[in-house]
């Protein structure tokens, strides 16, 4: 289910409890739409079912979609929020850390009830108001309290079935640091190639971090210590839900 070679704290979290959900929500044969599924990787949460569907929905084409494509796994790039697909066409949504990237969330909010048949359970994870720090606000347009989702999933007639803190002080911290030194390093770099009018890609970016800041996932003993250090903030925020750094919430479309 990687994205990047490189794990956070919170994905390293969020990567945890979706296989629960998923296999407490999604029904035994899921026709899943992932709104906003960026690189594809959650379709592996449903290759274990018999017979499913999976379509994954992003703004633009990536090309991590053709390491997953298969008979029962499309990829589209569309808007979330005019997404070409009918009316109660799937049993099951996600849209994990998507919706804060989309400028009309409460487009996107009412695509995911237009688009998931009566019944039918939808999992949500999005930031939280302090995730805000992490880049100052330049990574996403919304950073909603607990207050703000409800009253955002409540534009759509969903009843909230389950609500959690995801993430915590430990996360938060270590989240923080790492942003704060990554971009140190790269902005110099990002400067330069903008004057000359070449600018830093992503993968060049994810390759000069990988060298610098993130140099312990190159090595099988390094990598092995930070997965434990992972586990240890996991383990810690799990007790202690101090400033989290994401909600989760399901949802279920109610039979009108």
């Amino acid at each position: 289910m990687d994205d990047s070679r490189f794990m956070t704290p919170i994905r390293f979290r969020i990567e945890r409890m979706l296989p629960e959900l998923v296999k407490n929500y999604a029904p035994q044969e899921p026709s899943v739409l992932d709104l906003g599924c960026g690189r594809g990787m959650y379709s592996q949460l449903f290759v274990q079912y018999p017979s499913f569907s999976y379509v994954g929905i992003d703004l633009k084409e990536r090309k991590e979609w053709k390491t997953f494509q298969s008979k029962n796994i499309t990829y589209q790039a569309a808007d979330a929020t005019h997404v070409p697909y009918p009316d109660e066409h799937f049993n099951f949504a996600i849209a994990i850390t998507s919706l804060e990237h989309i400028k009309d969330e409460k487009g996107a909010m009412r695509e995911l009830f237009r688009l998931v048949k009566k019944g039918s359970y939808v999992v949500i994870i999005v930031p939280t108001k302090p995730y805000w720090l992490f880049q100052l606000g330049r990574h996403c347009f919304h950073h909603n309290s607990k207050k703000q989702l409800y009253q955002l999933v409540q534009t759509q007639s969903f009843e909230i079935i389950e609500y959690e803190k995801v993430g915590g002080i430990l996360s938060f911290l270590f989240t923080c640091f790492d942003i704060w030194l990554s971009q140190a390093i790269l902005l110099p770099l990002w400067l330069y190639r903008k004057i000359r009018k070449k600018p830093l890609t992503s993968e060049e970016m994810d390759h000069i971090l990988e060298k610098t800041v993130h140099w312990y996932i190159n090595f099988t003993w390094s990598n092995a210590i930070y997965r434990a250090f992972l586990q240890c903030i996991d383990q810690f925020d799990l007790i202690f839900r101090i400033l989290p750094n994401h909600h989760s919430i399901v949802l279920k479309k109610e039979n009108l």
